[in-house]
C-alpha cells in the first residue's frame, strides 16, 4: 500500500505537467511558426501555403505571428482515411472561414494538395509551407516533394506531428530529409527544413525560366494573316478551352507530346 500510495504521489505531478504542455501546444503558436518569427524578423512580405486547415487555429497563429501578404489554405475538406478510421472534418470550413474572414490577405483551396499544386504554375516562388493534411506516410511523403519546389532559396518547409504517436509522419520526414540531405529541425511537436538552393540550380532555374519566357507569343495582331499561320488548327480554337482566339488574347505555343505538333492555347489554360 505504501509503494502504491509513493508511486501515485509521483504521478500526478507528472500527469499535470503533460497536461500543462498539452494545453500549450494546442493554444500557443507552434514551434515552426515561433521559429519562423525569428527567422523572418523584420520582413513584411511573407507568402505562405498551409496543408491541412481544419478550424484554422494554427492558420489565424500565422496570420498573426508572421507579416503576410498571401496565404494560401489547402484543404478539401471531404472525408478520408487513416489508420483504420474515417476523419470526417467537412463542418469545420464553416468554423474556419468564419474565424479567418478578416484576413484579406488568405486564399482558399477546397482542393486537395495533388489538385491545388497546379494552381501556383505561375505564382511566385513562397517562402514557407506548412504541412498538416493526411498523416498516412504516402500523402506526406508527397506533400513534401511536390511543395519543396515551391520554395525560395532559404525559404521553409515543415509540418506538425512529428511524434511517436504518428510514425508515418516521421519516417516520411526522415526519408525525404536523407534523400535530399537536409538538415531536419524539431521541436516536438513539429519538424521543418530550410531550403539551401544551390549555386548550379539557381542559375538553372533562371536559365528555364528565360527560355519560357522566349516561347511565349505575343498578343495576336489583328492582321488576319498572321492568325492563320499561328496554327493549321481549323476555326484556331484554344486547345484547353475550347475557345476561339480573337485578337487582343495572350497565347502560349505548346508542342503536344503526340506527333510534336505545335497547338495554341490562351496562357490561363
Amino acid at each position: 500500500l505504501k509503494i502504491r500510495h509513493r508511486f501515485v504521489k509521483w504521478l500526478c505531478p507528472h500527469i499535470a505537467c503533460s497536461l500543462e504542455q498539452l494545453q500549450t501546444i494546442r493554444t500557443s503558436p507552434r514551434p515552426m511558426i515561433l521559429f519562423a518569427q525569428k527567422y523572418f524578423a523584420g520582413r513584411q512580405d511573407l507568402r505562405g501555403i498551409e496543408i491541412g486547415v481544419a478550424v484554422g487555429d494554427n492558420s489565424l497563429s500565422i496570420l498573426k505571428e508572421l507579416a503576410v501578404d498571401k496565404l494560401f489554405l489547402i484543404d478539401p475538406y471531404v472525408p478520408y482515411e487513416f489508420d483504420g478510421r474515417i476523419w470526417d472534418a467537412s463542418a469545420d470550413y464553416a468554423i474556419a472561414h468564419t474565424k479567418l474572414a478578416e484576413y484579406p490577405q488568405v486564399v482558399w483551396l477546397r482542393k486537395t494538395s495533388e489538385s491545388a499544386i497546379r494552381e501556383f504554375q505561375n505564382e511566385e516562388a513562397f517562402d514557407f509551407v506548412y504541412i498538416d493534411g493526411n498523416h498516412s506516410y504516402e500523402s506526406v511523403k508527397k506533400d513534401i516533394t511536390l511543395y519543396y519546389s515551391l520554395i525560395k532559396n532559404n525559404g521553409l518547409i515543415g509540418g506538425h506531428d512529428y511524434t511517436p504517436y504518428t510514425e508515418s509522419v516521421m519516417r516520411a520526414v526522415n526519408e525525404f530529409a536523407e534523400e535530399a540531405k537536409l538538415e531536419l529541425h524539431t521541436v516536438f511537436p513539429d519538424w521543418w527544413f530550410i531550403v539551401r538552393i544551390s549555386t548550379h540550380e539557381l542559375e538553372e532555374g533562371l536559365r528555364l525560366e528565360r527560355e519560357h519566357k522566349r516561347r511565349e507569343k505575343v498578343v495576336i495582331s489583328s492582321s488576319p494573316k498572321w492568325l492563320s499561320r499561328m496554327t493549321n488548327l481549323e476555326k484556331n480554337r484554344c486547345e484547353g478551352c475550347g475557345k476561339e482566339l480573337v485578337v487582343g488574347d495572350y497565347v502560349v505555343s505548346r508542342t503536344h507530346t503526340i506527333g510534336g505538333q505545335k497547338k495554341p492555347y490562351h496562357r490561363k489554360c
